[in-house]
């Protein structure tokens, strides 16, 4: 993406990079989750909450998500501790 500066001040310099976060949408009181904490091999999406040294899998819907992490609406409430790196199989 390119995006252009209109207008200058003086600590903006020519032909300098930088990065930026770009807001899409706004969800209040979202859940959101790493992507590698969400299974996807079948429906309903899961992932595996953990209680203390126990885990069960919890079927979740996914809302919206970017290259790191997915909004969570239903399935797992707040405060609720999720496992990474769940891949595409169970275990």
């Amino acid at each position: 993406m390119i995006v252009s500066v209109q207008g200058s001040h003086p600590n903006l310099m020519p032909d300098l990079t930088a990065s930026l976060d770009v807001e899409l949408a706004r969800e209040p009181r979202a859940l959101v989750v790493p992507r590698d904490a969400i299974r996807q091999d079948g429906a309903p999406a899961v992932v595996r909450v953990v209680r203390g040294d126990r885990s069960d899998e919890r079927a979740v819907t996914v809302g919206s998500m970017n290259r790191h992490e997915a909004v969570i609406t239903s399935g797992i409430d707040e405060g609720a501790v999720v496992a990474r790196n769940v891949g595409s199989s169970s275990g």
